[in-house]
């Protein structure tokens, strides 16, 4: 999907080191779309945050790099302690009093049990709508008079120079009526926190 991209944007592809073959399905899609649903239709905070993490762990899970856990046991007999310490594994030790320490140990085995290919899949395809949405829709109308101050997974911060935001964000056929209305929202919200 980003090649595709990428060459349609200009890049020209000398050479191809190795391929990929995959079958693909929506086999996610419906738990998903049940989270951002219920996200949509959330009464409180509490709510919209839970089902936005739900479907955010489910990401977080497969992009794991087991190589950064940490191995570390809590003791507070002396004998126990000592033991670990004698371990090839040891690495260093925190004592925080007489009756408890915490031992780190080196872990000796590492078990590569996390989808990593699902959580680059959806990195890819989030990276592509974005270049979509900037280079498509934000750079072809603004040309020259707008710069990417800040990008993340879903959101974007622009400088935009035009003589007038608000009839110029009207002309915008790429955001939706809503987005609009929440942009309006937000400015409003910024200009009061600001004191303008």
């Amino acid at each position: 999907m980003a090649l595709k991209q990428a060459i349609k944007a200009g890049l020209i592809l000398k050479k191809v080191h190795r391929v990929l073959k995959f079958n693909q399905s929506p086999w996610l899609a419906k738990y998903i779309e049940l989270n951002t649903n219920m996200r949509k239709n959330a009464e409180n905070d509490f709510e919209k945050d839970f089902f936005k993490l739900m479907n955010n762990a489910v990401f977080g899970k497969t992009m794991e790099n087991v190589r950064n856990r940490i191995n570390m046991k809590l003791v507070s007999d002396e004998k126990k302690c000592a033991k670990l310490i004698n371990k090839i594994t040891f690495k260093n030790i925190t004592i925080y009093n007489n009756n408890l320490a915490a031992v780190h140990l080196n872990n000796d085995e590492l078990k590569f049990d996390k989808p990593i290919y699902i959580g680059f899949s959806i990195i890819d395809v989030s990276k592509t709508l974005m270049y979509d949405f900037h280079y498509g829709s934000m750079k072809q109308h603004y040309g020259s008079c707008i710069e990417l101050m800040y990008m993340d997974t879903d959101s974007f911060i622009y400088s935009i120079k035009t003589h007038d935001f608000y009839a110029d964000r009207k002309q915008n056929s790429f955001l939706e009526a809503e987005e609009v209305e929440r942009i309006e929202a937000d400015l409003a919200e910024m200009v009061d926190d600001i004191g303008y």
